[in-house]
């Protein structure tokens, strides 16, 4: 069998571009976000642009926050201090340290092409523990450990504030204009330069209650980061299995059957030396003569590329069935990828 691994980590996106790229995002806390049946978990306290005079500084204007406070609730107290703050996305540390107003705090560049390096973002953690900071240069997957909120001790000497966390997502210095390493004071107008990081429970001071905010455009970065489009994931998984892309054009047959060769597919299409040599190899067979490039690619999709690229045999008869999907067209993949050990024994719906 196959040994279990992410997906990311089964196509080594490291390997293949040199860093990292962070293909998907998750919340900045390791608890769960609150609920208001057992009245625990975390939850925003102040959101993105939020204006609050009683918790802004004395001569902070504009009192608009650049990112959110995260606070944990435990059905009659907060227990914000010493909680553990993780990796949003996988990162590369490019400033921690120590500041007045803040406590620890620590910026992560996500990259978010493999193709070019100037396209990231940057996630701030701040009130953070002031001791046990990663250096520079350190690498962090996705939902690894990276700190802790500080102490109330702590955030009583370096700031004025109570033990939460402090988190924003800024975008890159192409569009900011600011250097990396580049720390506000937390208050400012976003201009465009900083995301609304996420769109959980906020706590609404004036009702006393919670609620979820409205979506907009740039409401949930965390939420709403863009998927790999169908033609991209082909190119990650030929290149992670060395399967070549050079080609003659699109084959006329494939295993003595005739090709269909897909009607939105053309020499400009990105991609397109991968897109025909997964065609010829059968890695891809399109439907109703599409192949849809730009298209998210599904989990199943994604599975049955890399199922038919190894490939996997399809008909081992020690098979265990798997539980779920099963009168879905992608089921018998399912059940594949399953024995493999690519997926667990879950509806990933």
């Amino acid at each position: 069998m196959i040994k279990k691994l992410s997906i990311v980590c089964l196509l080594g996106i490291s390997n293949l571009f040199g860093y990292e790229i962070a293909d998907s995002f998750r919340y900045p806390v390791l608890e769960g976000i609150y609920d208001d049946d057992t009245q625990v978990g975390w939850f925003v306290a102040q959101d993105y642009q939020d204006c609050r005079e009683d918790v802004v500084p004395k001569g902070i204007k504009p009192c608009r926050h650049l990112g959110e406070d995260w606070n944990y609730y435990n059905k009659d107290k907060y227990e914000n201090a010493n909680k553990n703050v993780v990796a949003i996305g996988n990162g590369y540390v490019v400033a921690s340290g120590v500041r007045r107003g803040f406590a620890g705090y620590i910026i992560l560049k996500h990259y978010l092409d493999p193709n070019d390096s100037s396209n990231y973002v940057l996630s701030i953690y701040a009130h953070l523990k002031t001791s046990g900071l990663p250096a520079k240069g350190r690498y962090f997957r996705k939902g690894d450990i990276i700190s802790q909120t500080a102490s109330e001790a702590e955030m009583k000497k370096w700031t004025s504030f109570e033990s939460h966390l402090h988190f924003e997502i800024r975008k890159s210095k192409s569009i900011t204009g600011f250097d990396d390493t580049f720390l506000n004071d937390g208050y400012a107008y976003g201009n465009g330069k900083y995301y609304d990081p996420t769109d959980v429970k906020v706590f609404d001071f004036e009702t006393q209650s919670f609620f979820l905010p409205d979506l907009n455009p740039e409401k949930g970065f965390v939420e709403s980061f863009p998927t790999l489009s169908r033609a991209k994931a082909l190119k990650l998984i030929l290149d992670k299995f060395h399967i070549s892309s050079k080609n003659a054009g699109f084959n006329q047959t494939r295993f003595g059957e005739d090709i269909e060769i897909p009607s939105d597919v053309n020499s400009n299409t990105p991609y397109y030396d991968y897109i025909v040599s997964a065609y010829n190899r059968g890695i891809v067979t399109g439907n109703n003569g599409e192949f849809a490039p730009d298209r998210s690619v599904t989990l199943a999709e994604f599975l049955i590329m890399i199922i038919r690229a190894i490939p996997i045999p399809m008909d081992n008869p020690d098979y265990i069935s798997y539980d779920y999907h099963q009168n879905d067209w992608y089921y018998k993949y399912l059940t594949v990828a399953y024995n493999a050990e690519l997926i667990e024994d879950k509806d990933y719906s």
